[in-house]
């Protein structure tokens, strides 16, 4: 996918569940939790590691790098052809 979007910096793109950087927190849709934490301890909240219910316990970076089916590529080619090379 990162070849399609050449406007994304693959050397900044960290397939993580959460990545802090200073005052900047961000997170995939499914750690909720974790960035939760994050954000709570970065106001200065003691908390314990997971906090909400539903969460991932994976560290795994193959869960965070999206894979399309061929049938899906080329309908996502198609429908944001105007946004890709």
């Amino acid at each position: 996918m990162m070849k399609l979007f050449n406007f994304v910096e693959e050397d900044n793109f960290l397939p993580q569940s959460v990545v802090e950087d200073e005052n900047i927190i961000t997170a995939v849709g499914s750690a909720f939790n974790e960035f939760a934490v994050h954000v709570a301890r970065k106001l200065g909240y003691n908390c314990p590691d997971k906090i909400l219910s539903g969460y991932m316990d994976s560290d795994d970076a193959n869960d965070y790098i999206h894979h399309l089916t061929e049938e899906d590529l080329l309908e996502f080619k198609k429908e944001f052809k105007e946004f890709i090379d």
